[in-house]
Protein backbone atom coordinates (compact mmCIF):
# COMPACT_ATOMS: atom_id res chain seq x y z
CA UNK A 1 0.00 0.00 0.00
CA UNK A 2 1.67 3.50 -1.35
CA UNK A 3 1.52 6.02 2.04
CA UNK A 4 -1.07 8.14 0.26
CA UNK A 5 -3.61 5.14 0.76
CA UNK A 6 -3.39 4.65 4.21
CA UNK A 7 -4.98 7.61 5.61
CA UNK A 8 -8.39 6.58 3.70
CA UNK A 9 -7.83 3.06 4.55
CA UNK A 10 -7.10 3.90 8.04
CA UNK A 11 -10.52 5.72 8.00
CA UNK A 12 -12.62 2.95 5.97
CA UNK A 13 -11.93 0.24 8.93
CA UNK A 14 -13.26 3.05 11.31
CA UNK A 15 -15.74 3.41 9.95
CA UNK A 16 -17.12 -0.69 9.28
CA UNK A 17 -15.28 -1.14 12.81
CA UNK A 18 -12.33 -3.21 12.09
CA UNK A 19 -10.41 -2.31 14.91
CA UNK A 20 -8.28 -4.86 14.68
CA UNK A 21 -7.15 -3.64 11.24
CA UNK A 22 -7.55 0.19 12.18
CA UNK A 23 -4.80 -0.98 14.46
CA UNK A 24 -2.33 -2.33 12.14
CA UNK A 25 -2.63 1.21 10.29
CA UNK A 26 -1.36 3.06 12.99
CA UNK A 27 2.74 3.79 13.54
CA UNK A 28 4.46 1.87 16.53
CA UNK A 29 4.95 5.30 18.27
CA UNK A 30 0.97 5.69 17.62
CA UNK A 31 0.00 2.82 19.10
CA UNK A 32 2.55 2.72 22.02
CA UNK A 33 1.35 6.52 23.36
CA UNK A 34 -2.12 5.67 22.94
CA UNK A 35 -1.80 2.16 25.13
CA UNK A 36 0.30 4.55 27.17
CA UNK A 37 -2.44 7.09 27.98
CA UNK A 38 -4.91 4.56 28.56
CA UNK A 39 -3.04 2.67 30.93
CA UNK A 40 -3.26 5.57 33.10
CA UNK A 41 -6.65 5.59 33.32
CA UNK A 42 -7.69 1.88 32.92
CA UNK A 43 -5.69 0.56 35.67
CA UNK A 44 -7.61 -2.55 35.87
CA UNK A 45 -5.34 -3.84 33.37
CA UNK A 46 -1.92 -4.31 32.03
CA UNK A 47 0.15 -3.05 29.49
CA UNK A 48 -0.39 -6.47 27.81
CA UNK A 49 -3.85 -6.89 28.29
CA UNK A 50 -4.44 -3.65 26.40
CA UNK A 51 -2.25 -4.72 23.57
CA UNK A 52 -4.26 -7.62 23.31
CA UNK A 53 -7.40 -5.89 23.50
CA UNK A 54 -6.39 -3.29 20.90
CA UNK A 55 -4.85 -6.11 18.75
CA UNK A 56 -7.89 -8.10 18.55
CA UNK A 57 -10.25 -5.26 18.85
CA UNK A 58 -12.08 -5.77 22.15
CA UNK A 59 -13.13 -4.43 25.03
CA UNK A 60 -11.34 -0.90 26.10
CA UNK A 61 -9.97 -1.11 22.03
CA UNK A 62 -13.93 -0.71 20.87
CA UNK A 63 -14.88 1.82 23.54
CA UNK A 64 -11.87 3.91 22.63
CA UNK A 65 -12.27 3.35 18.98
CA UNK A 66 -15.74 4.56 18.85
CA UNK A 67 -15.26 7.34 21.07
CA UNK A 68 -12.79 7.95 18.59
CA UNK A 69 -14.88 7.99 15.86
CA UNK A 70 -17.81 10.24 17.28
CA UNK A 71 -15.23 12.73 17.75
CA UNK A 72 -13.84 12.40 14.31
CA UNK A 73 -15.96 13.56 11.84
CA UNK A 74 -15.67 10.64 9.91
CA UNK A 75 -17.58 11.89 6.77
CA UNK A 76 -15.43 14.64 5.66
CA UNK A 77 -12.00 12.49 6.13
CA UNK A 78 -13.97 9.63 4.28
CA UNK A 79 -14.45 12.20 1.22
CA UNK A 80 -10.99 13.68 1.14
CA UNK A 81 -8.95 13.24 -1.44
CA UNK A 82 -5.07 11.84 -0.37
CA UNK A 83 -1.80 12.94 -2.10
CA UNK A 84 1.90 12.34 -1.55
CA UNK A 85 3.30 15.34 -1.18
CA UNK A 86 7.29 14.39 0.13
CA UNK A 87 9.39 12.23 0.81
CA UNK A 88 12.36 12.19 3.32
CA UNK A 89 13.48 8.69 3.94
CA UNK A 90 10.91 6.82 5.57
CA UNK A 91 8.54 9.64 6.11
CA UNK A 92 6.10 10.99 3.50
CA UNK A 93 3.92 14.02 3.86
CA UNK A 94 0.26 13.23 2.90
CA UNK A 95 -2.31 16.29 1.68
CA UNK A 96 -5.71 16.02 2.24
CA UNK A 97 -7.58 17.51 0.03
CA UNK A 98 -9.60 19.69 0.27
CA UNK A 99 -9.47 20.33 4.05
CA UNK A 100 -5.58 20.97 3.21
CA UNK A 101 -4.63 18.69 5.95
CA UNK A 102 -0.90 17.31 6.41
CA UNK A 103 -0.99 13.98 7.55
CA UNK A 104 2.61 11.91 8.29
CA UNK A 105 3.34 8.33 7.59
CA UNK A 106 6.13 6.37 8.17
CA UNK A 107 7.46 3.40 6.83
CA UNK A 108 8.07 0.83 9.28
CA UNK A 109 9.09 -3.06 8.46
CA UNK A 110 8.31 -2.35 4.77
CA UNK A 111 4.99 -1.17 5.49
CA UNK A 112 3.86 2.43 5.34
CA UNK A 113 1.85 3.36 8.40
CA UNK A 114 -0.41 6.74 9.92
CA UNK A 115 1.72 8.64 12.27
CA UNK A 116 -1.81 9.73 13.79
CA UNK A 117 0.09 10.79 17.04
CA UNK A 118 3.12 12.06 15.24
CA UNK A 119 1.00 13.93 13.23
CA UNK A 120 -1.74 15.64 15.59
CA UNK A 121 0.06 14.95 19.23
CA UNK A 122 3.40 14.83 19.06
CA UNK A 123 4.56 18.62 19.17
CA UNK A 124 8.18 18.12 19.95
Amino acid sequence: MSPDQVPLAFFKALQSHDYPKVWTYLTHHSRETILGLLAKSWKAHSAEELTRMFEHGHSVAEIYWQAFTRAMKMKIWLEQSYQQLGLSGAEVLVKASPSGVHLMMFQEAGQWKFGYIETFMDFR
